[in-house]
């Protein structure tokens, strides 16, 4: 015998209908599974079985289950002949979730599109925190700490202080979602760009058209993003047989959180001088006929094309450079930057989605880690120009 709830459903197939069948039919399961109509973990009729008994398209019902998989009101199962099991009618509730905004940039402008995009999708309510100037480690911490909405979504930092900040919010009950990142010892699920295949895809491209070892720049103490791009490097090197990295492994004097917490948005000039401080030490050191170097970030990558300047050096065909981030400077720079893009909006979108999923209770209980993958822009940066 067909469910109760689908036997209860009336759908308006005239031609002058008000809503598509499967708008109407997301609306009435959604009426029966909060009015209580219907118990959480009880298993629905499949697609087919439901689209035989109401005449209507396969489709039809397939699209109001996915919507209603997505609102957190069903899960869907996959294997032919599973009906979705419905979830907690606590669904219905209109969360909040909150952005903690380290930076200006154009990395957390866009995961805030992404957030705001999903928020609006499913009817939530979003807050964004942008951290007062200036932006410190004790701004950042109190902005962790006192965050009071049902989840949070930030890029974290590894600073001792920051971290303890990040572990009280969680002892509280907190749910939370990092972007870009991680924490050592830290149990938070996370979103990013998949790091080290982006990173592996860069060197591979340099050691492909050059034929000659990769060197990396990157910072001291770098953050577990940065240590992932390290790790594809080191795997596209080891596989063209350069063993012994030590040589080609390069560090600005000064780890990411000096350049971003203590240095304001005026000292750019000096953030670049750090860089290419380091980068004009590895040309003076390593004398080579022309070099490839894998960037950290594309703001690293304007420190070498600084370096390259002052030493009479020409990017494309002294130097070759692959950034990773794939800002808008890329391409107007005075040689456009070969880079990863690491599709921000994604990352902040996916990013609310598994906070959403978590605070209805679906993979409560487990952290989920999703990368998405990365892709490289070629531009004239990293091969050889025409004379």
């Amino acid at each position: 015998m067909m469910h109760k709830v689908i036997r209860g459903i009336v759908l308006d197939k005239g031609q002058g209908k008000k809503k598509p069948l499967y708008e109407q039919l997301t609306h009435q399961l959604e009426m029966s599974i909060e009015s209580g109509k219907v118990s959480p973990g009880e298993r629905l009729p499949c697609v087919a079985e439901v689209a035989s008994f109401l005449q209507v398209g396969y489709s039809t019902v397939d699209n109001a289950f996915q919507i209603m998989g997505k609102k957190g009101l069903l899960r869907v199962e996959p294997g032919r002949g599973k009906g979705p099991v419905v979830m907690s009618n606590i669904c219905s509730k209109k969360y909040s979730l909150m952005f903690i905004k380290r930076f200006n940039n154009a990395l957390d402008l866009k995961i805030a599109e992404g957030i705001k995009k999903y928020v609006c999708e499913m009817g939530l309510e979003s807050v964004v925190v942008d951290i007062p100037m200036p932006k410190d480690h004790e701004s950042f911490r109190d902005a962790v700490r006192h965050a009071d909405s049902d989840g949070v979504i930030l890029l974290p930092c590894e600073e001792i202080e920051c971290v303890e900040a990040v572990k009280q919010t969680l002892e509280r009950g907190t749910s939370m979602v990092f972007v870009d990142r991680t924490i050592e010892g830290v149990d938070v699920s996370s979103v990013s760009v998949d790091h080290t295949s982006g990173a592996y895809m860069a060197t591979l491209h340099l050691l492909g058209i050059h034929n000659i070892p990769v060197y990396h720049l990157s910072y001291s103490s770098p953050p577990s993003s940065a240590r992932d791009r390290i790790r594809g490097w080191a795997m596209a090197m080891q596989e063209h047989g350069f063993h012994d990295l030590k040589p080609y492994l390069w560090a600005v004097k000064h780890c990411e959180s000096e350049l971003t917490f203590s240095i304001n948005d005026t000292c750019m000039d000096l953030q670049y001088n750090y860089v290419c401080e380091a980068a004009i030490e590895l040309f003076k050191t390593r004398r080579e006929s022309k070099y490839c170097i894998f960037a950290l970030n594309d703001f690293v990558a304007q420190g070498i094309y600084l370096a390259a300047e002052k030493l009479g050096l020409q990017i494309g065909r002294d130097v070759f450079v692959v950034g990773f981030g794939d800002y808008p400077l890329c391409e107007y720079l005075k040689v456009p930057l070969s880079s990863v893009n690491q599709s921000h909006e994604q990352v902040g979108y996916d990013a609310a989605k598994l906070l959403h999923m978590k605070l209805i209770g679906v993979s409560k209980h487990c952290s989920i880690h999703k990368r998405i993958p990365g892709e490289l822009c070629i531009r004239a940066s990293s091969v050889l120009q025409k004379k």
